[in-house]
Order: C-alpha cells, then structure tokens, then sequence
C-alpha cells in the first residue's frame, strides 16, 4: 500500500504540472478516492478537485460544490479557504481574497497563495483604467512570485511570471513586459513545463507587434500556434481563441496603423473565426466582446477606405448591433456587482445593530466599574502628587543639609587650621628657637650630630604644620576658588617636597559650584597625601578639565604603584565618600611599578 500510494504521489504531482486536461484529472480522482482515510489523501484531493474547479467546461460548477462540501466534511482548511478563489472575479470580493490568501500563506499553502496574489493583481490590472491603481498590481504579483519560489513548483513559478509580464502588457509598457516574459520562456524551456508556453508566446508577439518587430511577433505567434495544436496538451476551445486573439487584435490594429489595410483586413477576419468558432462551444458569447468590436471596427474602416461601402454599412451595423449588447450585459455585470455590495452593506448593517445592542449592555455593565476605576485613578493621582511633592521638598531639604554641611566643614577646617598655626605651630617654633640657643661649642661630635638632626627635624615639623594649616582651607579660597588655590598649593608642595608635582588646568575652566570645589580640593589633598607617604615617586600630575556635561580631576604619579598600608583604608574611603556625594565616579588604577592614577568624573 505505501508503493501505491508513493506512486499515486509522483504520478499526481506530474499531473499537476501538466496543462489542464479533465480527463487526467476525473482519472486521478477516481485513484485518491480509493486511498485509505490520511493526510494525504485530503490533500489530493483538494488539488484534483481545486484543478477541475477551474477548468473551462460545462460541468465545472459541480465540482466546485464538490470541492466545498468535501472540505466541509473532513473539516479542510486549505480546501475551505480555497474555494473562496472561485468567488473573486469582480472587484467587490478583493479584501475577502486578500485574506484568504494570508492564511493560506501562513498554513504554508504557498501554491494556492501564490495563485491568490496572482488572482489579486489579476484584478488590479483589468478593473480599473486609472495607472496609478493599476500600478498596485505589481507588489501582489511580486509577492505571488516569492509564494511560488517557496513553492518550489516551477509550474507556479512560471505562472506568476506570466501573470506580471501580462500586467505590462495591459499597461502598455511593452518592453517590460518582453523582459518578464521572456524569463518565463527560458524558465519554461529549462523545466520543460509547456503548459503555458502559448500564452507566453502569444503574449510576446503582441509586444513585439506593437514595438513595430514583426519578425519576432510572426516568429512567436507561430510557437503559439502550434503549441495550441499539440494534442497532448487538450488546450480548452475558449483559451485557443483567447491565446490567438491576443495576438490577432495586435496585429489588426497594427497593420491598419501602417495603411496595410489588407493585412490588416486578413487578421481580422482570422480573428472573427476563432471567435465565432468559441461562440459555437459555449454559452459565454460576451467574453471577447471587446475584440469583437476591435475586429469589426477595424473592418469597417478597411471597407470604407476600399470604396467597398456595401461591407463598410454591414461590418458597422453588426458593430453597433454588438456595442450595444455589450453595454447591456456591462450594465447587468453592474448591477450585479452594485447588488453583492448592497447586499454586503445590508448584512454590515445587521451586524452593526446586533452590536450596538450587545454595546448597550456592556455600557450598562461597564458603568459601575469605570466610576471604581475613576475613584482609583484620582486615588493614584493624589498619591503621585504628593509623591511628588515630597519628594521635591526632600531635595530641598538636603540641598539645605548639605549646604548647611558644607558650611560647618568650612567652619571647623578654619578652626583646627588657626589651632594648628597658633597652639602647635607656636610650639614647634619656640622648641626650635630654644634648639638654637644650645651651646655647641661643648658638645662632641656625636651630640652636635644629634643637635642637627633635632634642629632638623623640628624645622621640618614646623614647616609641615604652617602647610597643613593652610591647606586644610586657604584663606583665598571662597575668592580666588579652585584654580587658584591648586596653583599655590602645587607652588608649595614643590618648594617643601622631593617630589616635583606638574599641574594642567584648561584655560576655560572658570568657578563651579562651591560645594564641588571644596570636595574636589578635599579629594586632592588626600590623593597628594598618599602620594607622599607611599609612592616613592619622583614626578606627579594633577590635571582638571571641563566639559558641558561634566569635570574631569586626575592625579597620576610614576611610583611603585601597588604598597600595602592599613592606615591608608580611611583616606580611600574618605576619597569615595566624597565622590559618591558629587554623583560622580572614580577610576583608580594601581599598577606595580608603574604607579598610580586617579580619575574622578563628576556631573555638571
């Protein structure tokens, strides 16, 4: 059974591909129907009645029923979306298509999308007259084209590329039209899929006729025409006279242009006979109305420029005779069209009522409940607010602290310094004083030596303290600021210390606020500090810069970098205390032998 049904697979997806002939099809049919009950064979035979549904014939309308109820049945989804294809022929169906043709896609039925797009475009092109809509066509049959690619049929492939070449045709852009369709040929002759190779043939004479080369419009006419004939084929009646009419009316009208009148004379009168010849095999006799006209048209001119005024009233009387059918069956193709859109707005409006009914409950419902939502709403409201309010009173308030703090740290920097200079200060220097007056003429060598370390070292101490006592908060500062002060304090340290410290400050930098300045020479002081005990460096920097949106502060040396030392732990904290409290950052980067660097960002 799994041979049989593999092989009923192949020799179906041939078929397929082949051109549209009912008796392969009703054959197959017969096949799938006696598969057992899968997935399968639902898929089968979707496509075999979705093939015999639109093949030009008098039983046609059967199975489109069948393929509906079928798919009703065994709850076919493909199958049900499919069927709307059949209901789309006018314009007012479009949307319907164009949605049908979005589940399709996303149930990865790409073929029947692909045909759907094409359908779209179809529409597009021949309804409307004004380029602009007509130009829309083109997105759908792109899309149908990127369907069949992920079809991978080549059938489908083939087929969308006709469908655009068409649509160029139809917009008169000729050369257009050749390059697509030509593609499809190629395409056609590659995969030997010749189903279509008379349309597209047909299609390229008529472009080529009207581009004035006849030699080509013959030479693919002629491919037309004999693929029509091949009887392996069984082209329906209808699209042989459709196919070859295409090309006729071009070559009519084209002849009659160049005052070649009995060419033109001959290719109408051709044309008329594969007309008739469809008339006498269907119902449908108002399909090549529009050619019809053209042809006798054409012949009553011919007629009339020959003298031959007998021919010209009897080809103009038949014209008029068939113009004015053709605007009854338009005016009842109209009203039909205009009925379905009454019909549509009737059931809308139906719709409408039902749910404005079920709106009006809902409303009712709904009432209470946005009256509670409105309550908790305004709740919220007086919560964010006074959110809100707090929140910016908060700030005020540590604005206040911490300018409030900022003042008292002046305060007490300004008292330890002036306790410094006069209580410790005052001593050191009268201990050095006194260090002096000591008679050293009675002194060996080992005690003078003491003595000068001594005077020494306390002249140091001394030095030390008037620094410290000034640094901890330069008279100057609230004057001159941050700048200023930096330059004296680089000034000083590189008369009292071993290492010679370098200072780079932008010209532009100007005053900041006084709460940054003070922090950032809080910072400094502890960063040189370090520096001086640790870093057994030689050279220093200290560089400040500005930008709009921030401070940059760096304090590098050329020192050993890494060192251990507990008592360092509470200067780094104060150091990032201090950082935090500006909202900046600070990047230290401590290298063994390389030594260290300080980068402070901070926000402005």
């Amino acid at each position: 059974m799994r041979k049989l049904l593999k092989y009923l697979i192949i020799v179906f997806l041939i078929c397929f591909k082949s051109a549209n002939c009912q008796t392969v099809y009703t054959n197959q049919l017969q096949k799938i129907i006696k598969l057992p009950k899968s997935r399968i064979k639902d898929s089968l035979m979707v496509a075999t009645l979705f093939q015999l549904s639109h093949i030009p014939c008098t039983n046609f309308e059967i199975w489109r029923d069948s393929l509906k109820s079928f798919s009703v049945n065994n709850k076919n989804k493909i199958g049900l979306l499919v069927s709307v294809f059949f209901n789309s022929d006018s314009l007012v169906n479009q949307n319907e298509l164009l949605n049908t043709a979005k589940k399709l896609e996303q149930l990865n039925a790409f073929s029947y999308a692909s045909l759907f797009y094409n359908r779209i475009g179809a529409a597009y092109t021949l309804y409307y007259t004004n380029k602009i809509e007509q130009n829309k066509a083109v997105k759908y049959y792109k899309k149908a084209i990127s369907l069949a690619l992920q079809s991978k049929s080549n059938q489908d492939i083939i087929r969308a590329y006709d469908y655009l070449g068409e649509h160029y045709y139809y917009a008169q852009n000729y050369r257009k039209s050749i390059e697509i369709l030509s593609l499809a040929k190629k395409l056609i002759e590659k995969f030997e899929v010749k189903s279509l190779y008379a349309t597209v043939c047909s299609f390229i004479a008529a472009d080529y006729t009207n581009i004035n080369n006849l030699t080509q419009a013959e030479y693919h006419y002629r491919l037309a025409s004999n693929y029509l004939e091949i009887k392996d084929y069984d082209y329906d009646a209808s699209y042989k006279v459709y196919i070859k009419n295409v090309y006729l009316n071009n070559a009519s009208n084209h002849y009659l242009k160049k005052n070649q009148s009995e060419i033109a004379l001959k290719y109408s009168l051709l044309g008329l006979k594969t007309i008739e010849l469809y008339k006498n095999l269907s119902n449908l006799k108002y399909q090549f109305y529009d050619n019809e006209l053209s042809f006798l048209g054409n012949m009553h001119k011919i007629y009339f420029l020959k003298n031959d005024f007998k021919n010209a009233y009897t080809t103009y009387m038949l014209w008029e005779t068939l113009k004015n059918k053709k605007g009854e069956n338009s005016l009842q193709f109209r009203f039909d069209e205009l009925n379905v859109k009454y019909q549509t707005e009737q059931n809308k409006l139906k719709i409408t009522a039902l749910e404005n009914a079920n709106l009006k409950k809902d409303v009712e419902k709904q009432s209470t409940l946005k009256f509670f939502s409105s309550a908790v709403i305004l709740l919220l409201l007086i919560i964010i607010w006074n959110a809100f309010y707090s929140n910016r009173r908060l700030k005020t308030k540590n604005k206040e602290i911490s300018e409030a703090l900022l003042k008292g740290q002046t305060i007490e920097r300004q008292r330890v310094a002036m306790d410094l200079h006069d209580n410790l200060g005052s001593t050191l220097s009268a201990l050095w004083l006194s260090v002096d007056t000591i008679d050293k003429s009675k002194m060996n060598a080992e005690e003078k030596e003491v003595h000068q370390n001594l005077r020494e070292n306390l002249e140091k101490a001394y030095n030390d303290v008037r620094l410290l006592s000034h640094n901890l908060l330069p008279e100057e500062f609230e004057k001159q600021g941050l700048t200023k002060i930096l330059q004296g304090f680089v000034r000083k340290i590189n008369k009292n210390s071993t290492i010679h410290f370098d200072l780079k400050i932008d010209k532009d930098f100007g005053r900041v606020d006084n709460k940054i300045e003070f922090e950032l020479y809080s910072i400094c002081l502890e960063l040189v500090n370090n520096i001086m005990k640790h870093s057994k460096a030689t050279e220093a920097k200290i560089e400040l810069s500005r930008t709009e949106k921030q401070i940059k502060f760096v304090v590098s040396d050329n020192g050993i970098g890494t060192f251990k030392n507990e008592s360092d732990g509470k200067g780094m904290k104060n150091v990032k205390a201090r950082v935090e409290s500006l909202n900046g950052t600070w990047d230290l980067q401590n290298t063994e032998n390389q030594g260290v660097r300080s980068e402070v960002l901070i926000p402005v």
